[in-house]
């Protein structure tokens, strides 16, 4: 998917639209939408979450993702799957604040 909508808070009522990349069957995404420490700080509140894609919601869990190796493959997942088309936002996911705002999601067994 080029995007998911993040539901975060009590009853996931607020709904963000995301980019995502996927690395090692682990799916991430970094915080970039203004205000980005918006989210941020609801995310760290209220971890579970429900993933919004191709009309169905799947829970998950949002977790910091604080290992650098982890980290630089974001970077290069991020630089493959978005930087040819969005050159634009396209830094914006590796500035140090997006990087130090990136969240794995670990999808509840079903």
């Amino acid at each position: 998917a080029e995007e998911i909508v993040l539901a975060t808070g009590p009853g996931h009522r607020r709904r963000t639209p995301t980019p995502v990349v996927v690395v090692d069957l682990d799916v991430y995404v970094r915080v970039v939408a203004e205000p980005p420490e918006r989210l941020d700080a609801e995310l760290a509140a209220h971890p579970l979450v429900q993933i919004h894609v191709h009309g169905s919601a799947v829970a998950a869990r949002a977790v910091r993702e604080t290992d650098a190796s982890a980290l630089a493959a974001v970077d290069d997942a991020y630089r493959e799957k978005y930087g040819p088309r969005w050159p634009e936002p396209h830094p914006a996911f590796l500035a140090p604040g997006a990087v130090a705002r990136t969240w794995r999601l670990d999808v509840a067994p079903a």
